[in-house]
């Protein structure tokens, strides 16, 4: 490839050129050599990849070659160019939108080049269409026989490219060299032809281990890459210097001076400086991404299970609306039976057995709510001990002859803060888990109660709770234990090793709703073989508690008040009508509260006390309480719901209702809510 010409060389070239157009521009002659040396001209014109061109004295273009009609007036041959100026064609690049200034710098210079009427050479810039173009011109006058300026001749060659990478050589060596020794987590190295180090700042002595008086002067290959990969770097380096192949961006595992792996994101760069070709290498420490993509890992698993508990959510919120007014219906009917039913028939045994799976039912939905943070329990101070016993008293009355249960409860400063429902349902759960991985063998059950104080680093960074106090629950089994892609795991909704008939999944994700809504935290310990361990961590509570172990049963109120029932459920309209008349009370039930609310406004007096449904179709059961009150703001209202989360309790009676009930409601509740609501 021969090299381009000297400036020195254009510049005889042009002024031979100028000469020659002013010889053929003067002559007249139609003869054939003419005709032929016009043509080589233009020929030899058309092919130089210079831009050359000429102007008359006003600006005007009276020739330009392809080059200077692609690369900077944007026009598609020299005829578009003739008799327009530099400025007509920075206008009409203006007006397409484009950024283009290269017309108003060219003015000034030949300006110049008239008033001084000798060749001149000129650095020009602008833009052209938004890029910026820099071209070596060389300008001369152009005379005529009589000595006349009579235009300008001009040649420019495209240098941007080599004035930016010299400006950029000149500058970015001192400028990188200058900052990279601030950067603490970017390694920054240069290295010349033969690979030996001619800089290295303080990241990479921070991340490779080697002083900066360790590293200069020393090759690439015998310092931080590995053995299996030296022949390739050695390799990939002499390509690049020697053939312009470029080393891609890529994530390295590299070695420190302890031969230990650093993980690094590495790029490259070539460039010419005082030293030749240096290569400049710049390695991100992944440290801390790798460490961010761990927690970023978390982050997605706590957000597909809070996908999965909204799920869970939304379909318990619709089930159990629908649920509870078919459990009261049956609790409802098999109350009435059981009343009317001697004491001695069997049929009352069976039917207590109906309002017993009931009762679980009731329980499996309000788990299910629990589970979904759909429903919220109120919490009072309880000693957890106390809840353990109950719950241990339920696990020994189905335990296998196989299987031993070895109680240790602490029973001073273990008071917390919960529901005592749940927190039974959190022992139950968990206990009968160990059942189950115990089951046909023989194990011992450990049941224990402590109280500790825990320190921020032990609690799981998925837990929302802080340090202090805690009560914790051990549940430990000596069962068959679980890998750890299952422990992961466990706490999914639907997730189970169970068959299909022996478990839901919603124990566990039962279990771990209830103790992070209680602020609390669970510590899992298990593997293969060797059984498992759950501890519940529930924040100390240092109020003095109500036994919730003592329960009594509602003696039941009776009466003869007039009542309005209202519910959408005509089957449970029915049953409540049978359940209210055996405490001695009038009834009247009514499906449709529209129909309720004419009734009540024919005659409000005789009306002692409502009870309504809340959710039912054109007006809810909070909307036939408001236009109830405009008649008679004094009547006691009871409002009854299958789905606590559509109103609040606290809501519900600042209207001014007496009770708000979770459905189904039974025969005791009735007596209890409707006497307090009349007296």
């Amino acid at each position: 490839m021969k090299d381009k010409p000297s400036y020195e060389e254009l510049e005889m070239k042009i002024l031979e050129l100028t000469a020659e157009r002013d010889r053929l521009l003067n002559r007249h002659t139609k003869d054939g050599d003419t005709l032929n040396d016009i043509q080589l001209l233009r020929k030899m014109l058309n092919y130089v990849p210079d831009l050359i061109w000429v102007k008359d004295t006003d600006g005007r273009f009276i020739y330009a070659n392809p080059a200077m009609c692609n690369k900077l007036l944007k026009c598609n041959s020299g005829k578009d160019a003739l008799g327009k100026s530099n400025m007509f064609f920075a206008r009409q690049e203006q007006a397409k939108g484009y950024e283009y200034t290269f017309g108003e710098v060219c003015v000034n210079s030949d300006e110049v080049v008239k008033k001084r009427g000798f060749p001149q050479r000129f650095i020009e810039k602008g833009l052209v269409r938004g890029e910026l173009l820099i071209l070596d011109v060389f300008k001369a006058p152009v005379f005529n026989d009589a000595r006349e300026q009579i235009g300008i001749v001009g040649c420019g060659r495209d240098v941007t490219r080599e004035v930016s990478n010299e400006q950029i050589l000149r500058n970015f060596r001192g400028m990188i060299y200058e900052i990279a020794d601030e950067v603490d987590s970017v390694a920054i190295q240069a290295y010349d032809e033969s690979r030996k180090v001619t800089f290295w700042n303080s990241a990479s002595q921070k991340i490779y281990g080697y002083s900066r008086e360790e590293a200069i002067g020393r090759k690439l290959e015998d310092l931080i890459i590995p053995d299996h990969m030296k022949d390739s770097v050695i390799q990939l380096h002499k390509d690049w210097i020697e053939k312009g192949i470029k080393i891609g961006s890529e994530e390295l595992v590299l070695r420190n001076k302890k031969g230990q792996e650093v993980h690094v994101f590495s790029s490259h760069a070539l460039m010419n400086t005082v030293l030749g070709k240096e290569m400049l290498c710049i390695d991100i420490d992944l440290s801390d991404q790798r460490r961010a993509e761990a927690e970023r890992q978390v982050l997605i698993k706590q957000l597909e299970r809070a996908r999965r508990l909204e799920a869970i959510g939304t379909l318990a919120g619709g089930v159990a609306h629908d649920f509870n007014n078919i459990l009261a219906a049956i609790m409802g009917y098999s109350e009435i039976a059981i009343d009317s039913l001697p004491v001695e028939s069997d049929v009352r045994g069976y039917l207590n057995a109906v309002l017993e799976a009931s009762n679980r039912a009731v329980n499996l939905v309000r788990q299910i709510l629990a589970f979904s943070h759909a429903e919220e329990q109120p919490r009072t101070p309880i000693k957890v001990s106390n809840i353990t016993e109950e719950a241990m008293k339920l696990i020994r009355s189905f335990l296998p002859s196989t299987i031993k249960i070895e109680l240790n409860l602490a029973r001073n400063n273990d008071l917390v803060l919960a529901d005592p429902t749940t927190i039974h349902q959190v022992i139950m759960n968990l206990s009968t888990n160990a059942l189950h991985a115990m089951k046909n063998q023989k194990g011992v059950l450990k049941v224990s109660i402590e109280d500790r104080e825990v320190t921020a680093d032990e609690i799981p960074p998925e837990w929302e709770c802080s340090q202090g106090h805690f009560v914790v629950i051990r549940v430990e089994d000596s069962g068959h234990g679980m890998d750890e892609e299952t422990v992961q795991r466990i706490f999914e909704p639907y997730f189970t090793t169970k068959k299909r008939e022996e478990g839901t999944g919603l124990g566990l994700a039962t279990v771990h709703g209830i103790v992070k809504s209680s602020k609390g935290f669970i510590s899992v310990k298990s593997r293969l073989g060797e059984g498992t361990a759950f501890s519940i961590f529930l924040p100390q509570h240092a109020q003095v508690s109500r036994d919730s172990s003592t329960t009594g049963k509602t003696r039941l109120s009776r009466g003869n008040a007039r009542i309005l029932y209202v519910d959408d459920e005509e089957v449970l309209c029915r049953a409540t009508k049978l359940v209210l008349e055996g405490l001695g009370y009038h009834v009247m039930v009514l499906s449709k509260p529209q129909e309720a609310l004419r009734v009540f406004q024919k005659d409000p007096s005789q009306w002692d006390l409502i009870i309504s449904d809340q959710t039912m179709p054109d007006m809810t059961g909070q909307e036939l309480a408001q236009a109830v009150f405009k008649i008679r703001p004094d009547v006691p209202f009871i409002l009854c719901t299958g789905f606590t989360t559509a109103v609040k309790e606290q809501q519900v009676l600042d209207m001014g209702i007496k009770s708000f009930l979770l459905k189904p409601v039974s025969k005791q509740d009735y007596a209890k809510y409707i006497q307090e609501a009349l007296s």
